[in-house]
C-alpha cells in the first residue's frame, strides 16, 4: 500500500457511481397499517442448523388465507413451526408444504386460519430506478411488525457478481439460494428477522420477497427474491427432503439478535451492537484486506486473538466498528469509544452528503470536528495512508489516512505527541467518517513500549504500556474495517 499525499477530492472516482434519480414514493400509515395486515411473524423451534434452536423471519399471507409465503432458511431444519399477526393478535401453528431451494422460497400452509387479517394476491416486477419501496416485516426478533424504506440498487443481478471467493463456495455447496438465481441488491440493510417479509411498490403491489446478506467484513450486502419466483414456488417439485441440502450461514437475516442492547442515538445515527467478531473471520472479506494485513503486520502483537464490537445504524447501514469489550456511547454530536488503557479515543459521525457528491466538504467538518486540522501540527503520513479512494463491493468507496502530530519542544526541535487513523466512507448520500485518536505517544512512551515488546521486565512501566501499544493497534485496525459497504 505505498502511499502519496493527494488532494481530498473524489470526482474521478465517483464519476462512475452515480445512482439513477427517481421520485421517492410517499407510504403513509394508512398504507403501511394496511399492508401489516397480512404480515406474519414467523417463529421456528427445534432448529438443528443453528445455535439455540430458534430462528425468527416474516412471512405474508398469499393468496389463501391459510397460505404463507417466507424464506426457506427461516424455517430449515426446524421441528416446529408457528406464525403470528400483531394485528389480529393471534397465532396458528404451521408446516412447510413447498420449498424452492435455488431462490430459498418456502410456502406454509396454517392449520388455521388466522381472523382479522387479509390476504395479499397482487404483484409485479420491481422497478427499474431507485425509487422508495416498502420492507414490512418483524425486525430484530420484535413483537410488532413495522415498515422499513428500501431501494434497489445495480451492483449486478445474481449473488455470484458479488459473492467473495470463501462465499461463492460456501453458497455452492448449500445450493440455496443458487448463484445464479436472479437476485434484486438493495440499498438499505436488512436486520435479522426480516427475512421472508414482502416489498411493496408505492401501488401495493409484492415487488420482492426480503432474503439475506453477504458478510463482507463487519458490514453485509442485502438482497430480495424477484416476486416473479412466488409463482415458481407454488408450482414447484422440490422434494421437501431437499431442504436439508440448504447449510449456508451467510443467510443472516434469519437469526434473532441475542446481544443487540438498547440502541446509541450519536453521530447522526441510531447504532445497535449487531454483533462480536474475530479478526480471522473478517480478514479475508474485509474490503480492503491487503491494506488490513498491511497494518497488522508492521506491529509487534499478533491480531489473531483479537474481537471487534460492531455497531449499525440500520438507517444507513454504517458500521462502526470498536475494539472487543469496548462500548458505543454519545457525547455532544458524535459517537464515542475509548480504550481500557484510556489512550485511545474513537469518534464516529454519519452524516448527509446530499449536496457534497465528492464528500470533500463532509469529510473536511468531519476531520475538523475530531482532530482540528486547522490548528495546525498535523502532518500527513504517508505510509499507511489511501493514495486514492478505494471502490467498494455493492458500490461506494471507502478511504483510510493517518496523521501524526508535532510539536516543538526547546532543545530538542519537533517531537510528535499523538497519531490519529481515519476511515472516510462514502456511498450514495451518505459519509461515514471514524477516527481512533492516541494521545499518549511521545518518544520516550514509544521508546518504552518497543523495549517492552522486547523485554516485559526492562520497564516498571512496562505493563502500561504494552497495553496502550495493543490498544491502539487493535483500534487502527476496528476503524480500517468500519465501512458502509452493507447500504
Amino acid at each position: 500500500m505505498p502511499m502519496t499525499r493527494i488532494p481530498f477530492s473524489l470526482a474521478a472516482i465517483l464519476s462512475f457511481l452515480t445512482l439513477d434519480v427517481a421520485a421517492s414514493a410517499q407510504f403513509t400509515a394508512q398504507q403501511i397499517n394496511g399492508f401489516r395486515q397480512s404480515v406474519v411473524r414467523v417463529d421456528a423451534t427445534g432448529c438443528s442448523l443453528v445455535p439455540g434452536g430458534n430462528l425468527v423471519g416474516s412471512g405474508f399471507l398469499w393468496k389463501q388465507r391459510n397460505w404463507v409465503v417466507t424464506a426457506l432458511h427461516v424455517v430449515n431444519g426446524c421441528s416446529g413451526v408457528s406464525v403470528y399477526s400483531d394485528i389480529a393478535l393471534d397465532s396458528s401453528t404451521a408446516h412447510v408444504t413447498k420449498i424452492l431451494l435455488a431462490d430459498d422460497l418456502a410456502l406454509l400452509i396454517l392449520d388455521k386460519a388466522i381472523q382479522g387479517t387479509s390476504v395479499l394476491a397482487s404483484a409485479k416486477d420491481a422497478p427499474q430506478n431507485t425509487q422508495d419501496l416498502l420492507l414490512v416485516g418483524f425486525p430484530g426478533d420484535s413483537s410488532g411488525s413495522t415498515g422499513k424504506t428500501v431501494r434497489r440498487q445495480f451492483s449486478g443481478s445474481t449473488l455470484s457478481q458479488i459473492a467473495s471467493y470463501t462465499d461463492r463456495q460456501e453458497l455452492a455447496q448449500s445450493k440455496s439460494p443458487s448463484l445464479s438465481a436472479t437476485v434484486i441488491f438493495l440499498q438499505g440493510t436488512l436486520e435479522h428477522g426480516h427475512s421472508g417479509g414482502p416489498i411493496f411498490d408505492n401501488a401495493g403491489d409484492v415487488v420482492a420477497v426480503a432474503d439475506g446478506g453477504l458478510k463482507h467484513g463487519t458490514t453485509e450486502d442485502s438482497w430480495a427474491i424477484p416476486s416473479e419466483d412466488i409463482a415458481s414456488l407454488l408450482t414447484s417439485q422440490d422434494p421437501l427432503s431437499n431442504m436439508a441440502q440448504q447449510r449456508s450461514s451467510l443467510l443472516f437475516a434469519a437469526t434473532p439478535l441475542n446481544d443487540s442492547g438498547p440502541a446509541v442515538v450519536c453521530g447522526g445515527g441510531t447504532f445497535r451492537h449487531i454483533k462480536t467478531i474475530d479478526y480471522a473471520d473478517v480478514v479475508a472479506t474485509a474490503d480492503d484486506p491487503h491494506g488490513l494485513q498491511q497494518l497488522a503486520s508492521v506491529s509487534s502483537i499478533s491480531p489473531t486473538k483479537f474481537s471487534f464490537e460492531v455497531y449499525q445504524d440500520s438507517a444507513t447501514g454504517a458500521s462502526v466498528v470498536l475494539p472487543g469489550g469496548e462500548a458505543l456511547s454519545a457525547q455532544d454530536s458524535i459517537c464515542y469509544a475509548k480504550s481500557s488503557g484510556g489512550g485511545v479515543i474513537i469518534r464516529a459521525s454519519v452524516v448527509s452528503a446530499a449536496s457534497d457528491p465528492t464528500g470533500q466538504t463532509a469529510g473536511l467538518a468531519f476531520e475538523t470536528q475530531v482532530q482540528g486540522l486547522t490548528q495546525g501540527g498535523w502532518v500527513y503520513a504517508q505510509a499507511f495512508s489511501y493514495p486514492q479512494a478505494l471502490p467498494v463491493l455493492g458500490g461506494g468507496v471507502a478511504w483510510r489516512k493517518d496523521w501524526v502530530h508535532y510539536v516543538f519542544q526547546p532543545g530538542v526541535g519537533q517531537t510528535f505527541d499523538g497519531q490519529q487513523f481515519e476511515t472516510l466512507a462514502l456511498r450514495s448520500n451518505t459519509l461515514l467518517g471514524v477516527a481512533a485518536m492516541n494521545s499518549k505517544w511521545t518518544p520516550v512512551v514509544v521508546q518504552t513500549q518497543q523495549a517492552c515488546l522486547v523485554n516485559s521486565n526492562v520497564s516498571p512501566f512496562c505493563g502500561e504500556a504494552i497495553q496502550d501499544y495493543k490498544d491502539w493497534i487493535e483500534s487502527v485496525l476496528a476503524v480500517h474495517l468500519s465501512n458502509l459497504a452493507g447500504f
